[in-house]
């Protein structure tokens, strides 16, 4: 099984490293399950790329992070993958 989990991007002025998703990566591979992160906002993907980039990895699952301050970008980031 191959999982993709995804920060999404958003307006911020502040990156920081996904922890969350990377602690989630980590207990997924101890698992054997195989993990890819997809951090937009440190690589500067815009959401049409980032879906692009998701679909390339061909993915059993997609799981993306999400705050209320960007919860607009991750719905229609989910609608698009």
């Amino acid at each position: 099984m191959k999982i993709v989990l995804v920060g999404p991007f958003y307006n911020s002025y502040i990156i920081t490293p996904p922890l969350g998703l990377g602690y989630l990566s980590s207990i997924l591979k101890q698992n054997g399950i195989q993990t890819v992160i997809k951090d937009a906002l440190m690589i500067g993907l815009s959401e049409e790329e980032l879906i692009t980039a998701i679909k390339e990895e061909k993915p059993d699952a997609v799981a993306i992070t999400c705050l209320t301050a960007f919860n607009s970008e991750v719905v229609s980031l989910s609608r698009g993958v």
